[in-house]
């Protein structure tokens, strides 16, 4: 086996790897959209799971393409046609539903005060990015003509004076102009980042003069940068995954050839650092802790002033966020009134609500009046 066999042979292994993760990608959203909607249900995660299915569809067919000179070299030209148009659109269907992210980041948490415009956009976001992946793509295959080149193992476009060109307008074009907004939020991110930390760094040293402990707003900065700092993962992928793919067809071969196996490298990879992504979206750090450390029995008295122990009852909606304990009659177990309602009446009462961190602003006996701001 050559050098260029065997990298090859581990470009469909990663390939291989991304498409069991970004398998996982979607069974893990799928088990958050019933057992946990509220978590399920935020944006970022609902596009997580459909850059999963992005990432899965170009993992599969980067395997077909390594293995073209087996597979594709008596293909008919409208297969050839069909395969090269569906990696296009499933690449830019990836870029894009990044793009969506970076863009509700940028309206949630960079610019809150057009935080609306974020919420009527959001059910519009996957079938436009995958509407438009579509509609820039297809054009191009009924002007170039696609065959398979066994010499170079891969395509070839006709006419080849015009390949650049349709390239260009096919794909690189909004590879360019999604790369540099995704450049342009995490550039935001980062000031904002730094202004945050500029702030804590006065406000701890004003309340160290002043001898009292955390404020609510330096809690609530330490939460937005907590968010930050792991949202802003998504847009950096397609920057150090899909610009190879430019460089390496604007290089004059042979000599592009490391930039081949480069974009070849990060292409099989994609899918593997979204599932990383992923992994670290807060909403699913929080759904961690939850597995980890799920929330316990709580004492409470009855009637007869004697301690009895009631499970705690989950709401998993947004009109019913939280779990109160009850105070029941020892005789017949009725109940009597929900321990938020006697609690501050009752001094030997432990106070018990659980609630999720990202609901935590919603609770009038909220210490901080903030939140994790899951997105």
């Amino acid at each position: 086996m050559s050098s260029q066999e065997a990298f090859t042979l581990a470009t469909e292994v990663l390939d291989g790897i991304s498409i069991v993760v970004g398998v996982c990608v979607i069974v893990a959203v799928i088990l958050l959209r019933i057992y946990r909607p509220s978590l399920g249900g935020t944006t970022t995660v609902k596009l997580s799971g459909w850059i999963a299915l992005a990432d899965i569809m170009v993992s599969t067919i980067q395997i077909i393409y390594a293995n073209g000179n087996r597979l594709l070299i008596h293909s008919s030209t409208l297969s050839l046609g069909f395969l090269l148009t569906s990696l296009q659109t499933s690449s830019l269907f990836f870029v894009y539903l990044t793009v969506c992210v970076a863009l509700h980041l940028h309206l949630t948490l960079l610019l809150p005060d057009l935080k609306y415009i974020a919420l009527a956009i959001e059910p519009w976001l996957v079938p436009v990015s995958f509407l438009w992946a579509f509609i820039t793509t297809i054009p191009f295959h009924f002007l170039f003509t696609a065959t398979w080149n066994p010499a170079i193992g891969g395509f070839t476009k006709s006419p080849q004076w015009a390949a650049i060109y349709y390239m260009w307008g096919s794909q690189y074009v909004w590879l360019v102009l999604s790369e540099l907004y995704c450049f342009v939020v995490i550039g935001m991110v980062l000031r904002r980042l730094w202004g945050i930390k500029r702030q804590q760094k006065e406000k701890l040293s004003s309340l160290q003069q002043q001898g009292t402990g955390s404020s609510d707003a330096a809690i609530s900065d330490r939460r937005i940068t907590f968010v930050m700092l792991r949202i802003v993962w998504y847009p950096v992928i397609p920057i150090i995954t899909q610009t190879w793919l430019i460089v390496m067809n604007h290089v004059p071969a042979p000599y592009n050839l490391p930039y081949v196996n480069i974009n070849n490298v990060m292409s099989a990879i994609q899918g593997i650092l979204n599932g990383l992504v992923f992994c670290i979206n807060p909403a699913i750090y929080s759904a961690y802790k939850e597995w980890r450390h799920p929330p316990q029995p709580q004492e409470s008295f009855n009637t007869t002033n004697t301690l009895t122990t009631n499970p705690i009852r989950s709401h998993d909606t947004r009109s019913e966020r939280s779990t109160w304990i009850k105070l029941q009659d020892q005789g017949n177990g009725s109940v009597i009134a929900e321990v938020d309602d006697i609690a501050k009446d009752h001094p030997k009462w432990q106070y018990a609500y659980y609630q999720d961190p990202i609901h935590e602003d919603d609770n009038p006996r909220s210490k901080t009046g903030s939140s994790y701001h899951y997105i």
